[in-house]
């Protein structure tokens, strides 16, 4: 029985592997084969790492004695700060896209 369930295990582990692989390999093969397509995706994703690192930049490396009750570095706690920053920039950039939406709808059915 226990034979079986390791086996069992190897093929969902090679499987899910196989498929993480698969996963990431032709999205890749279909963004060289048409680069022009791929260029919105591409500018999202520089955008989204453009924030993470202004907020990194930004973030300070401060420690006090909450930080060392948990054991937080300097640097993890830059990194938490620059987390917590990204997710308030986008948030707002979030809600803005809400108002934008709302409000264009507004005058767009009024035509």
């Amino acid at each position: 029985m226990d034979t079986m369930i390791n086996i069992g295990m190897i093929v969902t582990y090679l499987l899910l592997g196989i498929s993480i692989l698969l996963a990431v390999v032709f999205p890749l093969i279909q963004t060289f084969g048409n680069p022009k397509a791929a260029k919105g995706a591409l500018i999202g994703v520089g955008t989204l790492i453009g924030i993470f690192l202004l907020s990194y930049i930004l973030s300070p490396a401060t420690t006090g004695p909450l930080y060392e009750k948990f054991e937080i570095g300097p640097t993890l706690s830059k990194m938490i700060g620059a987390g917590l920053l990204s997710f308030y920039i986008f948030l707002g950039i979030a809600v803005l896209a809400i108002i934008y939406t709302s409000v264009g709808n507004l005058f767009q059915s009024e035509k």
